[in-house]
């Protein structure tokens, strides 16, 4: 017995492979932050004090 794989499957699988597993990568990442909320946002112009780098 020795099952082999025909050459357009064998082709077919690694022409969707990258796609299939990038596509999974994104997702995951997708469902890890969709309910991630932005914590650190920027300070009011007058909350603190000048630094005067631009001097």
């Amino acid at each position: 017995m020795n099952p082999q794989v025909s050459s357009g499957t064998f082709d077919s699988f690694f022409a969707w492979a990258p796609w299939v597993v990038g596509i999974a990568i994104y997702l995951m990442f997708y469902i890890a932050k969709r309910h991630e909320n932005a914590t650190a946002h920027a300070a009011p112009a007058g909350a603190a004090e000048p630094t005067y780098a631009c001097a």
